[in-house]
């Protein structure tokens, strides 16, 4: 044969092949049939494995904080969506005005439309959310007892006028607890976040009216409200306490809070 043998064709009898991933000093490595892979790359890949379950859902309970925002919240819309069942029940049971229940129900619905922009900024620019999401619950306690106190034994008209009172500072709670959270987990667990989010406001209209009427079936339309009041007092309380509602984007909105609602 002319030319001479070709490399490895031949070898002394005894001698080994080295296997494939030992050839050049271990600089490449056999990755499969006709493959080969850089041992530099292959630690690249192995610094940019995330570490196991830290992006699962059990990494999102055990994410520092959000074990503790999750009850608060969830606990927080319990009491906001029986307003249209427990009160309704209240107003209708003292007065027997259909019409003046559903006009209260409606004037508690109707102010945070109105109100959301401006106290959404208010919530952009104030040093403690804390302290709002405080003054939202106290406004919905004190319309609340208002309510208890006035229906079927004072004026129709002042049932409404505290409706509307219950209803003008909701945006205050519902804006801090949709702001943190893209400050207080990763952005890989932002998704799995977002949809216990969703949950937990589906289960939120689901098991508010649904305590509202099993109060108010066995104890009355009062104490249904009662238990309303109760739960926005533990709201309170539970909110008070974490600091995770302080959280928010290193960049603070400038121009006031004019300046800040006219930004969005």
């Amino acid at each position: 044969m002319c030319g001479g043998p070709g490399r490895n064709m031949f070898r002394p009898a005894g001698a080994r092949m080295r296997a494939p991933d030992q050839l050049e000093d271990g600089r490449h490595r056999y990755k499969g049939l006709m493959s080969y892979e850089s041992a530099t790359t292959t630690a690249e890949r192995a610094d940019h494995v995330p570490t196991a379950g830290a992006d699962s859902w059990l990494g999102l309970v055990r994410h520092p904080g959000y074990a503790r925002y999750f009850l608060a919240v969830a606990l927080a819309r319990v009491p906001t969506t029986m307003w249209g069942v427990a009160v309704a029940l209240l107003v209708l049971s003292r007065t027997g005005s259909l019409s003046l229940a559903g006009i209260t129900v409606a004037a508690g619905s109707l102010p945070a439309a109105l109100t959301g922009p401006l106290l959404g900024a208010w919530l952009d620019i104030t040093r403690s959310r804390r302290m709002l999401i405080a003054l939202d619950q106290l406004t919905a306690i004190a319309a609340l007892v208002g309510i208890l106190l006035l229906a079927g034994h004072g004026p129709d008209w002042t049932i409404p006028v505290l409706a509307v009172a219950y209803g003008l500072t909701s945006p205050l709670s519902m804006g801090a607890f949709r702001s943190v959270l893209p400050e207080l987990v990763r952005p890989q667990l932002l998704p799995k976040a977002n949809t216990m989010e969703a949950t937990s406001i589906n289960l939120a209209y689901i098991i508010g009216p649904a305590v509202a009427g099993a109060v108010a079936g066995t104890a009355g339309a009062a104490a249904a409200v009662e238990v309303q009041i109760g739960l926005f007092a533990a709201t309170i309380a539970l909110t008070a306490t974490a600091r995770v509602f302080e959280l928010r984007p290193s960049s603070r909105p400038s121009g006031g809070l004019f300046g800040s609602a006219r930004d969005g």
